[in-house]
């Protein structure tokens, strides 16, 4: 690691942490790697979905969320991490969050699909207000 301390050789020792059992330690190097990335040239898709194997394998979804926000933030032309976070955002029925985000993307690139991405959204929020009321759609 001394050689090349790149972001992609930190997550994969923390998916080797958390796989022979060291969970406690691969959870700090995977948080530390993405307290880290600051610049674009860390910021790469894998790297990012690397170090959400880890955070998922041990039930902190949310902590893979924020670090595809964060890299999204730093690199948001890389709509493939657009992708990702909307994903995320789904799985923990943060629908208003995953709305927002289609909407921002669909700036960016004026493609349709985001549009119907954000209709999805409402669609699920709409369904998860009547469900919480008792209503059933």
């Amino acid at each position: 690691l001394a050689k090349s301390p790149t972001p992609l050789v930190y997550a994969l020792k923390g998916i080797a942490l958390q796989r022979s059992g060291k969970t406690e330690d691969a959870l700090a190097l995977c948080r530390e790697t993405v307290e880290r990335l600051s610049a674009a040239q860390d910021v790469d898709e894998h790297v990012i979905n690397t170090l959400a194997i880890v955070f998922r394998a041990t039930g902190n979804s949310n902590e893979a969320t924020q670090a595809f926000a964060k890299a999204w933030s730093i690199r948001p032309e890389l709509i493939e991490l657009g992708h990702a976070l909307f994903a995320c955002h789904l799985r923990e029925r943060a629908y208003a969050d995953a709305q927002q985000l289609s909407l921002k993307v669909y700036k960016k690139v004026r493609k349709k699909r985001y549009l119907y991405w954000a209709i999805t959204g409402l669609v699920l929020q709409a369904d998860e207000l009547g469900a919480s009321d008792g209503h059933d759609s």
